[in-house]
């Protein structure tokens, strides 16, 4: 199962999958949640991940009741994507096949669930303890955000060809580190150089 710390808040998929989940929906037994996103999400999740294209995108998830006022969401998101490779933005395909297993409880009782620190103010984390729930507002679930998550955990973060080397790809992956950090490294050199002229 993908690790959902991978992703930042900037890394984050955009809300682009509209698949609410009203709760009151969900019976004892579980609620079967299967739908093939259309070519418009498709599309939105191309856009959204960088990807050269998306050709499927499927979730099937079972949902049921968990505890008094929570919900489970277990399943799968499976999707065939292109992914350009990191060394020769060749097109490279893919198949994202993600098992999700995710507790929901209501906004509302998110105090429960926050752990409060120590006596010298550290939280400390249980490793071996299960992830705590995520939370919804309202009267249902946001699905969509949840498939659109694992989605992007399922994808390639190095890309490669065939016969592309994994240390050639770590190596344009750090010239792009470098670069994204210094946007303005060309400005610098052109101001120092009219400085030098004045």
């Amino acid at each position: 199962m993908a690790d959902r710390n991978r992703l930042d808040s900037d890394d984050a998929p955009a809300q682009v999958l509209n698949w609410p989940q009203p709760v009151e929906a969900v019976v004892s037994s579980g609620l079967a949640f299967d739908r093939v996103a259309d070519a418009d999400e498709r599309e939105a999740l191309r856009e959204n991940c960088g990807l050269i294209s998306v050709s499927r995108m499927e979730t099937h998830f079972t949902v049921k009741p968990w505890r008094k006022t929570g919900y489970s969401v277990i399943g799968r998101v499976t999707a065939d994507v292109e992914q350009a490779c990191v060394v020769s933005l060749e097109p490279v395909s893919q198949r994202v096949d993600e098992e999700v297993s995710v507790k929901f409880v209501p906004l509302r009782e998110a105090e429960k669930w926050v752990q409060a620190p120590d006596e010298d103010g550290e939280i400390v984390v249980d490793v071996e303890a299960d992830d705590p729930p995520d939370f919804f507002e309202g009267n249902a679930i946001d699905l969509g955000a949840l498939a659109a998550e694992y989605f992007a955990l399922g994808l390639d973060p190095y890309p490669r060809a065939p016969g592309v080397s994994f240390e050639a790809a770590v190596e344009a992956e750090e010239v792009g580190e470098d670069e994204r950090r210094k946007p303005f490294a060309g400005l610098k050199d052109m101001m120092k150089a009219r400085d030098g002229e004045s």
